[in-house]
């Protein structure tokens, strides 16, 4: 095999452990200290996760489309974008709607840096 197909392996590798883990798997650090701060009970700071999956879930068939009709570096960066400007926003939210609608964008941005975006790149190999 040439270098760059070991290059692209390791690179679909490499945004399939990033996008998991930051896009799902670090939600349950933060629920403590949410929790404490905006005086909410756990189960209405953890909807944020639910609201971050089935958003991903109902965009990633657009996402699709999208890719295969743009550059999906464009793709890529927007929906880094996207998701850095949605977990810094948490930072700054202050009710529980703020927190839900940061959830959205979050889920948003998954959808273009995550399982799908590998998928695509293998498909189209």
């Amino acid at each position: 095999m040439k270098t760059r197909y070991y290059l692209t392996v390791a690179a679909c590798c490499g945004l399939i452990v990033a996008s998991v883990g930051l896009c799902h798997n670090v939600d349950g650090v933060y629920y403590s200290a949410v929790c404490s701060e905006l005086g909410l009970g756990r189960g209405t700071v953890s909807a944020y996760a639910t609201i971050t999956v089935l958003t991903t879930a109902l965009v990633c068939p657009f996402t699709v489309r999208i890719i295969n009709s743009q550059n999906a570096r464009l793709v890529m960066s927007g929906g880094a974008l996207l998701t850095a400007l949605s977990v810094a926003g948490l930072g700054f939210s202050r009710n529980i709607y703020a927190i839900y609608f940061c959830a959205l964008l979050r889920g948003v941005g998954c959808s273009a840096i995550g399982i799908v975006m590998t998928s695509v790149i293998l498909r189209n190999w």
